[in-house]
């Protein structure tokens, strides 16, 4: 919360970190609750945790200076302008869904 009171303009970073936490906090409430997930569930964490971001990016945008809601939707695709948040979560989740993958398929079968 800190980390976003300090940032005037530019909520870039605050953001990425908030869906980094919320991916992570995620994954190890799975992890407690149900054990360790599947590749494809870390896939459908990845995405959620990637929409998440995005929607809580437009939605503090919105609030926070009054961009309208489809203006930052659009950023979100927009490559020149940077790339979002969102997508950097995205990009972690799925590195570790494929880590995840890989090291299923190393295991050898048990007979």
């Amino acid at each position: 919360m800190h980390f976003f009171l300090q940032t005037k303009a530019d909520v870039t970073e605050p953001i990425l970190f908030a869906g980094l936490f919320l991916w992570l906090m995620a994954y190890r409430l799975w992890r407690s609750r149900l054990g360790d997930p599947t590749p494809a569930a870390l896939l459908g964490l990845a995405i959620a945790a990637a929409a998440l971001t995005a929607a809580g990016e437009t939605i503090g945008m919105t609030l926070a200076h009054g961009v309208p809601p489809m203006v930052i939707v659009q950023a979100h695709f927009d490559l020149a302008i940077g790339v979002r948040p969102a997508w950097w979560v995205l990009a972690a989740g799925l590195a570790v869904a494929a880590a995840a993958t890989a090291r299923r398929q190393r295991r050898p079968a048990v007979a």
